[in-house]
């Protein structure tokens, strides 16, 4: 009888100890998540940062553990939540290229301010991030219901690639190595968004492949251990959270970071880059060939005694014609199956079948330039709105982008066909003034595309208005965009009906107006023309557009920038200033007023030139017209930190001169 109730009573604290496992609370002795330490009781105690009070986060312990020999990499974080704003880490997600990597052993968890621990029990759900021809991004979500300010919340999980170290990196003098080759070992983001304590990095390697170092920012090659059995450790503490700014580069370039791979067949990263640029100048001939179709093509098309300049136009034009199947994603893998497309080998089966994927129509155009006595080169980017080209890191996975560089005597051009409705000329903007290499097997080397010119980016807007004696405004507003203000607005809303870009352009203008303004689109032209501005016209009505003050009336001078906030306020700036591409704006306002009323006084006028930004307002009153000039232009796209100071103030002024008023009083007040 003692045995069977001493049964049951095994059976009961069973079944308590898997009811306990299944809603997954328990002590935090718990099993520990790979790469963890055991929890503190100062962690479970921190309230907040000592060193940078404050934040919404704080990573206690962070720890990527690379494996090499097993092409995985182990991620463990964690972090504890400070403030409400930290609430949003209770929501993990991770992301991966499903044709290239899994995630596995995937584990999270909560662990409250007494120790007890809440285990994620569900199952994380898979999000799609992106869907491209030949890969998918997508990711792992996990939400953890239970977190409140002072939880500390852990999470691990492995990736596993695909591919594992070539054979050539390890045991190189078994092959004859006649180009340069790296090989990514590990890339290790330091810096994360809050605060780091604490962070641990390993990378097991294979025992006989050396491992060549870059770094940037607060990490140098020296911190970087070699232990007895081959392996890399760097460990580091207090690490500050990187600071997102306004107007900055991307943070590839600016997080502190160390980048470790494999390399063979080169010296320093000058000979890596010219190996590049010779070995995929090689296929690049190859595919481009010397056709006797792009031939007659360049003859069909050639007008004796033209310049250079307009033949290449044409070419240009032609390439452009070839349609980007790149360009179409609203199309499913399916629809493109049915229209039985067949690959290109080469540029001729470019212009033959007239479509192409990706920079095909770049090679075709480079072919055609080539029959026509240029001399022609793709020049493969780093594209700046995602990392600016970084020369001193030798990974071909920079270069994502290409343009085409043609030169012919003392003339040179860059351009980029490929690019849907981008005009003779420019270039889109993230592939303006970013770094590459030429892809010429007989004098490779890295290049830069120009900087434009502001105005390649130049927007024009005229306002003819009448004031009523009430303060409101009614009046036509005409805008045209142009260069790089058009194109990039073309290439948003390529595969856009007319009611989407109709919308675009009315919040557009509606946004830059005093609240509460009607605005009613009556024309718009040049969405599918790459060589024409892109042009709108509207009706506009303000209601109190000029407030009373008694008898008179205040009038803001500002009228398109009624809603501009104010930028780089902090009087801090780590980092660079970028904007995406310089820009020209011109504001052309005439103001009719009623009989009754006239200016008191017209404003002086108001300049500011730093040469590289510059600023001018100006008010004329004509008869009963008032006319309100406006000029803004920024003559670069990067600006060094130094410059800060100079750049806030200047937007300051501007600031202060489109903020300014007018007051309107009545003629007779006006004339005493």
């Amino acid at each position: 009888m003692k045995n069977q109730t001493r049964h049951v009573e095994d059976v009961m604290r069973a079944a308590i100890l898997l009811l306990l496992a299944t809603v997954g609370i328990h002590k935090a002795a718990a099993q520990e998540l790979p790469g963890l330490p055991p929890i503190t009781s100062e962690e479970l105690k921190m309230a907040d940062v000592p060193s940078t009070p404050g934040g919404k986060a704080v990573i206690l312990y962070y720890s990527v553990d690379t494996d090499n020999n097993h092409a995985t990499e182990t991620i463990s974080i964690r972090m504890k939540v400070l403030r409400e704003e930290g609430l949003k880490y209770a929501n993990i997600e991770i992301p991966y290229v499903e044709k290239y990597s899994k995630i596995e052993a995937l584990r999270a968890r909560s662990i409250g301010s007494d120790g007890k621990i809440e285990e994620f029990a569900g199952q994380p759900v898979d999000k799609e991030v992106i869907k491209a021809k030949k890969f998918r991004v997508s990711e792992k979500v996990i939400v953890l219901s239970k977190v409140q300010i002072g939880t500390i919340i852990e999470y691990s999980y492995q990736y596993h690639t695909k591919g594992k170290v070539p054979d050539g990196f390890i045991h190189p003098m078994g092959y004859l190595i006649l180009d340069a080759f790296t090989y990514p070992a590990a890339e290790w983001e330091i810096q994360r968004d809050i605060f780091v304590q604490h962070a641990h990095f390993v990378l097991h390697k294979p025992k006989e492949a050396a491992v060549r170092v870059h770094t940037q920012g607060n990490v140098k090659r020296e911190d970087i251990q070699t232990l007895p059995d081959g392996s890399l450790v760097l460990d580091l503490k207090d690490i500050p959270a990187f600071e997102e700014e306004e107007y900055s580069m991307p943070g590839w370039n600016l997080k502190t970071r160390a980048d470790l791979y494999y390399a063979l067949g080169f010296v320093d990263v000058g000979s890596y880059w010219s190996a590049i640029g010779t070995r995929r100048g090689r296929g690049i001939d190859a595919y481009v060939g010397d056709s006797k179709a792009i031939r007659q093509e360049v003859a069909r098309l050639t007008t004796p005694g033209e310049t250079d300049e307009a033949l290449l136009r044409k070419l240009y034009a032609r390439s452009q014609e070839i349609r980007n199947l790149s360009h179409e994603a609203g199309k499913t893998e399916k629809e493109l199956k049915q229209e039985k497309l067949k690959d290109n080998k080469n540029a001729e089966d470019v212009l033959k079948h007239g479509y192409g994927w990706g920079n095909e129509p770049n090679l075709l155009f480079v072919a055609l330039a080539r029959a026509a006595g240029f001399q022609a080169y793709p020049l493969l980017l780093a594209t700046k709105n995602k990392m600016r080209f970084e020369e001193m890191y030798p990974d071909e996975e920079q270069l994502t982008a290409m343009v085409v560089q043609v030169r012919k005597d003392k003339q040179s051009w860059y351009l980029d066909p490929a690019s849907a409705l981008c005009p003779f000329g420019l270039l889109p903007w993230e592939e303006s003034h970013s770094g590459g290499v030429i892809a010429d097997p007989r004098q490779p080397k890295t290049g830069t595309t120009p900087m434009a010119s502001p105005t390649d980016a130049l927007t024009e807007k005229e306002g003819t208005f009448r004031l009523s004696e009430e303060g409101k405004l009614i009046g036509k507003v005409k805008i045209s965009y142009n260069g790089q203000e058009a194109f990039y607005r073309r290439r948003d809303y390529f595969q856009k009906d007319e009611a989407a870009r109709r919308e675009h352009l009315e919040k557009d203008l509606k946004d830059s107006l005093y609240t509460g303004a009607v605005t009613k689109l009556v024309l718009m032209e040049g969405w599918d023309k790459a060589d024409v501005p892109l042009r709108a016209e509207f009706d506009v009505e303000i209601s109190n557009f000029a407030s009373a003050a008694g008898k008179r009336l205040v009038l803001p001078v500002g009228v398109f920038e009624a809603n501009q906030t104010k930028p780089f306020s902090s009087g801090r700036r780590v980092h660079p200033i970028c904007f995406d591409f310089p820009q020209e704006v011109h504001d052309r306002i005439t103001i009719e007023l009623p009989e009754s009323l006239k200016a008191e006084a017209i404003p002086a006028d108001q300049v500011s030139d730093q040469n590289a930004v510059y600023y001018k307002r100006e008010i004329k009153q004509d008869g009963k017209n008032l006319r309100l000039n406006r000029v803004f232009r920024v003559n670069g796209d990067c600006f060094d930190t130094p410059n800060y100071p100079a750049l806030r103030l200047f937007y300051e002024r501007v600031l202060t001169g489109d903020g300014a008023n007018l007051t309107i009083v009545p003629v007779n007040e006006a004339t005493k």
